[in-house]
């Protein structure tokens, strides 16, 4: 893809933000770039995975998950948002049922 006369290959970006109607790319050295397309078109040439409305990972760089989102090699922080949470995170898993308790009369008769 070309920036600012400069191409930039997918493996090279960390993650993109989107700003208004410009998107910002982050290399993995740091480097970032501005660029007048949107995040939509942007994630689906460089294949990164969209996490929020104005956020998108590269999935190899991803160090973790947490409560706050997703954990980049860099520190940086993505948020997801509800709808894509199952789709990043998978379906929730489901606590163990427990048993029904009995209630047991203690009257003395």
């Amino acid at each position: 893809m070309l920036v600012n006369g400069i191409h930039i290959n997918g493996e090279e970006v960390e993650y993109a933000v989107g700003d208004r109607r410009y998107t910002i790319l982050v290399l993995l050295d740091g480097t970032q770039f501005r660029s007048s397309r949107n995040l939509e078109k942007i994630c689906e040439r460089l294949g990164l995975l969209r996490t929020h409305k104005s956020s998108a990972v590269n999935p190899t760089y991803i160090s973790g998950f947490s409560e706050d989102g997703v954990q980049m090699q860099s520190g940086f922080t993505a948020q997801i948002s509800r709808r894509r949470k199952i789709e990043i995170l998978g379906p929730p898993k489901k606590s163990p049922k427990r048993k029904a308790v009995q209630q047991v009369s203690l009257s003395q008769t």
